[in-house]
């Protein structure tokens, strides 16, 4: 973890540098800064750590100066002397407000803290990730060929998709059009409610099924309201499954 500190008392900073390698000796103490000046240079030209610890009051000046000119992009600990600046430093992104002198145990929870923020900030990205793909638009037609022709086709008018010989075509209006994904492909972009996969074969439209034929070893054979180029079984595995999703 990267991290950055200002401070313009010198023994102050020796501390605290001190304090968090022996917290975690992995941490990168990037840069001491001691004056509103200097981290206006630094912060222009190397952008923010991962985590800041900042005095209030430094040499020239209050650090909030700095944040003005550069809002902070990543978590600040407040380490200050003083208690009156502690409803200002959390409207800088201040996630905590140390008062000096302050002893390893407060970085510690202050670390702690930073922690727990960061890993509530992951699942709230995840969850963000999850729902966007939850929510994405769904795909609505395909490409197929015709003639030597392209022509969309909604997916709504396909009666089946099928697979033979590593070629994957569609029934559409009663004859057989090519495409160029596979059926895992479009198991992916179809919607579930209206297409299923029957087999490794098909995948077929639950609005063009004509009826359902009991076949042996307690299979079933799935007739469409178009002809199919092959039988269409469902396996006794996937037969009551089949059912429930034909119901709705």
């Amino acid at each position: 973890m990267k991290i950055v500190i200002i401070e313009d008392e010198p023994k102050t900073a020796a501390n605290l540098e001190k304090i968090l390698r022996s917290i975690n000796g992995r941490f990168d103490i990037a840069e001491v800064i001691d004056s509103v000046e200097t981290g206006l240079e630094y912060f222009e030209e190397a952008g923010f750590p991962d985590l800041i610890f900042s005095d209030i009051q430094i040499a020239d000046g209050l650090s909030f100066e700095i944040f003005d000119t550069h809002p902070p992009k990543c978590p600040i600990i407040f380490c200050t002397a003083y208690d009156q600046y502690a409803l200002q430093a959390f409207k800088v992104n201040g996630i905590d407000y140390l008062l000096k002198p302050f002893s390893e145990a407060d970085v510690q929870k202050s670390i702690e803290k930073y922690q727990d923020l960061r890993q509530s900030e992951d699942s709230n990205d995840t969850l963000k990730q999850l729902f966007a793909q939850l929510h994405k638009p769904q795909k609505q037609s395909v490409l197929v060929n015709y003639r030597e022709k392209i022509i969309p086709v909604n997916f709504h008018r396909i009666a089946y998709f099928y697979s033979s010989q590593h070629t994957t075509a569609i029934g559409f209006e009663g004859k057989e059009l090519g495409v160029h994904y596979t059926l895992d492909e479009l198991e992916k972009m179809l919607d579930s409610t209206n297409f299923y996969r029957a087999n490794r074969q098909y995948i077929i439209n639950r609005a063009f099924v004509r009826e359902i034929e009991h076949y042996f070893a307690r299979k079933l054979v799935v007739h469409l309201t178009q002809p199919t180029p092959e039988t269409i079984i469902i396996s006794k595995a996937k037969a009551s499954e089949f059912l429930r999703w034909m119901e709705g």
